[in-house]
């Protein structure tokens, strides 16, 4: 989790200074190290956000900050809470159980499990450039 941010900050460094790739200690970071660490922050982002919004649809007696706060600790797996859990209703703490569960085997293993492969195309298409500014 930390080398995954640790990438994520250096790719968004690298992008500001317009930068060819990441360049670490004399080393590169390869772009399939860099899309991965993307991919991972970019579905842990809307694990907890998915996460905090329906613990507020089923517990709207307890603060927004507070719930946040036991989100991000759940989906990190640290052990830190705001001493809520008991507060929660039974949908509230299987949420909880759920979230803990996707950080702690990770949210690509937990998205690659409940999305079936698919077949490589033989078929190779040519490549385009496309501006995104």
């Amino acid at each position: 989790k930390t080398t995954t941010f640790a990438i994520i900050i250096l790719a968004f460094w690298s992008y500001l200074r317009n930068s060819k790739g990441i360049k670490l200690f004399n080393r590169s970071i390869p772009q399939a190290v860099v899309l991965r660490a993307l991919l991972k922050g970019f579905i842990s982002l809307v694990i907890i956000a998915f996460g905090i919004f329906l613990l507020t649809l089923t517990n709207s007696n307890i603060g927004l900050n507070k719930l946040a706060f036991e989100t991000f600790s759940a989906f990190a797996t640290v052990g830190l809470s705001e001493g809520i859990t008991g507060l929660l209703n039974s949908a509230g703490k299987y949420i909880i159980i759920v979230i803990m569960f996707i950080g702690r085997i990770g949210p690509i293993t937990f998205m690659n499990s409940i999305i079936s492969a698919k077949e490589e195309s033989a078929i190779d298409y040519p490549k385009e450039e496309i501006s995104t500014i």
